[in-house]
């Protein structure tokens, strides 16, 4: 049993029609193969996680986009109120970017007022998230590749990975305990 990870959905869906189309007639039914795309994937796992109860993640729930939103304009108003909403979106990005690539907020080191607004930033959406017992995704990730490291999640025999041109650090880190 294989898993094909791909960069996105589009393609998976895309690797699902060719494999139907290359079946044709030639069989009534047959098995399709496992395909999903790299973020799919790791919330399926999430999800398994979260079916066992599994005391990694237990009393925890994955954040939405508008929640995340939400406590990311909280977290920038108590630093600074005059600003508007639009810089939720900016931070949010970037701390996803930076959790990808596994990269603390207290790592970065540049002395302009941009990166320090954004460590009190995040800081403060930090402190907001963990009071709600909630995760974003990365760091549900993140627990799902303890899961995989725990042996709560089983390992698959085979993971083929197509379609990326480069795979952030905190992915590549799920995907190695997660094979054999």
């Amino acid at each position: 049993d294989q898993l094909i990870l791909t960069a996105n959905q589009r393609l998976a869906a895309q690797i699902h029609q060719a494999w139907g189309k290359s079946m044709g007639d030639s069989a009534k039914v047959w098995k399709a193969p496992r395909v999903m795309s790299l973020e799919h994937w790791l919330n399926f796992c999430w999800n398994e996680l979260q079916d066992q109860n599994h005391p990694l993640v237990e009393g925890y729930a994955q954040i939405g986009k508008i929640q995340n939103l939400f406590y990311w304009e909280q977290a920038i108003s108590q630093q600074d109120d005059s600003l508007d909403s639009s810089f939720a979106t900016m931070a949010s990005d970037c701390y996803e970017l930076l959790q990808r690539w596994k990269i603390t907020v207290d790592n970065l080191e540049d002395p302009c007022t941009a990166v320090y607004k954004f460590k009190r930033w995040a800081t403060s959406y930090q402190k907001i998230i963990k009071n709600n017992k909630l995760l974003t995704p990365a760091s549900a990730w993140q627990l799902v590749g303890q899961g995989f490291l725990q042996q709560a999640l089983p390992k698959e025999q085979y993971i083929h990975l197509y379609g990326f041109q480069s795979i952030p650090p905190l992915q590549q880190w799920i995907i190695e305990p997660a094979s054999q």
